[in-house]
């Protein structure tokens, strides 16, 4: 189950890496790469829930390890501008929780960003400045140039 999340997280934050363009979201239609994204985690579930009927302990496993990609998705629709403030603070603040790793989380949150929203990272900053953590150079210093 583990390893099927990571590969998932690995291709996801490996998409990001090759996306070097500011101004063009990586997927054409960012609500249709978040669609096919909760079918892609249903159908993993779905396969793995299969299995917990032969192991019963697999159950909390599933559970405990799909919430980080569920996570991750909703923090896409996040920066795709399909939550409410109030409800991306939330989803910022459970990914926070999951990785209990502050720096970490903020990458990560700037990568999701750059993947479907590159033209309003600096949304992004402001939301976590707002939320208590302190700006991060490489992007306050981005956003000042532009």
């Amino acid at each position: 189950v583990k390893s099927s999340v990571v590969f998932y997280v690995n291709r996801l934050l490996l998409k990001t890496e090759r996306h070097t363009n500011k101004e063009l979201e990586s997927f054409l239609r960012p609500q249709k790469a978040l669609v096919r994204m909760d079918f892609d985690i249903q159908i993993m579930k779905s396969f793995f829930e299969g299995q917990a009927q032969k192991y019963p302990n697999l159950t909390q496993t599933i559970t405990h390890e799909f919430s980080l990609l569920e996570i991750l998705r909703d923090c896409l629709y996040a920066a795709a501008e399909l939550e409410t403030d109030t409800h991306v603070t939330n989803v910022l603040l459970n990914l926070f929780r999951r990785l209990r790793n502050d720096e970490l989380s903020k990458c990560i949150l700037f990568d999701l960003w750059h993947l479907v929203a590159p033209k309003i990272e600096n949304r992004l900053e402001y939301i976590l400045v707002t939320m208590g953590f302190k700006p991060t150079e490489n992007i306050t210093s981005q956003v000042k140039d532009d």
